[in-house]
């Protein structure tokens, strides 16, 4: 088993905290400084932390087997304060792969809006070996671009997407519905929100909390053109 489950390091925790609430996200875990909220599909963590940056994290019922199955360097770690350990992969473009024990239980949580899945891109130089890597552990292709710039993966629980550019982690969610509805209820909750209608489909772009670039919600793709199956 295979779940998503990046974690966000940031210095405004709380409105972080109230924007995935707005997005349909309830909580399962909330301590001083780590929040852990999930999604109708995936969770998404949130550290806090003086500056922000993104890490894509996995929760695996084996995740030492998980981290070694991606082909990168491997490294063990113990959580500060905790016996518990987990692993962390660092790929041959620099993006670093967290690993660590499943969590949280199985499925959807009461409470957690079951149109909402969260949805990490691991941007990379290299598709094809960021590919491999994410099959290597147990994601299944869902959608791939014939310009061989996008595969998207489903996950245990969660989803997963490889983008060519500059090696890096973006977060971003996909909504299995009407983006424009979503927004309505974002701007009644305070957030900023805009609706971009492109070729290969819909999105929701956010204000991101801490001042940085667009956090994206992609509508659900309906219109393969350009892409395929698998």
């Amino acid at each position: 088993m295979i779940r998503t489950a990046p974690i966000r390091f940031t210095p405004h925790i709380e409105r972080w905290e109230q924007l995935l609430l707005a997005l349909g996200c309830t909580f399962v875990a909330d301590q001083p400084g780590w929040k852990v909220a999930r999604a109708g599909r995936g969770v998404f963590c949130l550290h806090a932390a003086d500056e922000p940056r993104s890490e894509a994290w996995f929760q695996s019922d084996d995740h030492r087997a998980a981290a070694e199955a991606t082909g990168g360097r491997i490294e063990e770690k113990v959580a500060d304060g905790k016996e518990q350990n987990f692993w962390m992969a660092t790929m041959p473009d620099g993006v670093t792969l967290g690993f660590d024990a499943w969590q949280y239980g199985e499925g959807n949580v009461e409470g957690a809006d079951v149109r909402l899945a969260v949805l990490p891109l691991w941007m990379t130089p290299d598709v094809e070996a960021a590919t491999a890597a994410m099959l290597a552990i147990g994601a299944e292709r869902r959608l791939s671009s014939d310009s061989g710039d996008w595969v998207d993966f489903t996950l245990t629980d969660g989803l997963m997407a490889v983008h060519g550019g500059e090696a890096e982690v973006v977060l971003s969610f996909e909504w299995d519905g009407d983006v424009d509805r979503l927004s309505e209820v974002l701007k009644s909750r305070g957030f900023d929100s805009r609706v971009i209608d492109e070729a290969y489909g819909r999105s929701l772009r956010i204000d991101d909390p801490d001042g940085g670039v667009e956090l994206w919600v992609n509508e659900r793709q309906s219109d393969l053109y350009g892409y395929r199956e698998g």
